[in-house]
């Protein structure tokens, strides 16, 4: 995993979390990751300035700011089936 893949919250409000990322930011619908959390976000927007709106798929009671969230470079997958 390289370190541009590994971004940083800057703010949460709601269900909404802004994520700052060093050099590229993720695509459009890309999932997030917050390990620490156990948490998914999902890009919402592309805000410039290497920074993305997102949206929590989980409660965001807690979540401290300056937590490392992870780009999978994947959309969100949903288990179909036994």
């Amino acid at each position: 995993m390289s370190e541009q893949n590994i971004g940083t919250i800057k703010s949460i409000i709601g269900a909404v979390v802004v994520v700052e990322f060093p050099e590229q930011t993720p695509d459009i619908k890309e999932a997030l990751y917050v390990e620490k959390e156990d948490l998914m976000l999902e890009v919402q927007q592309q805000l410039g300035d290497f920074r993305v709106k997102t949206i929590a798929l989980g409660p965001t009671e807690g979540l401290p700011r300056g937590s490392k969230v992870k780009a999978t470079g994947e959309p969100i997958k949903t288990p179909v089936g036994p």
